[in-house]
């Protein structure tokens, strides 16, 4: 069980390190275009980003309800 709860904390962090990084080289894109171009590419990015959250915040809440409905079931 150690295994699994180290492996869902490493990924998370993984995920976390991997978007801050992504943000950094699209924030760094954006200052080298112009305003319009800059703006457009920014929504552009960020729809794609927007996307994905739900998906991995959807993943996260079937493990924990999975984690509290053994804890319920063990009793």
């Amino acid at each position: 069980m150690r295994v699994v709860r180290l492996a869902i904390v490493g990924l998370a962090a993984v995920a976390v390190a991997g978007r801050y990084w992504r943000e950094r080289v699209r924030l760094r894109a954006i200052e080298k275009m112009s305003g319009p171009e800059g703006l457009r590419f920014l929504e552009s990015t960020r729809g794609r980003s927007d996307r994905l959250l739900p998906i991995v915040t959807g993943l996260f809440v079937l493990g924990a309800i999975a984690g509290v409905a053994r804890l319920v079931w063990l009793r």
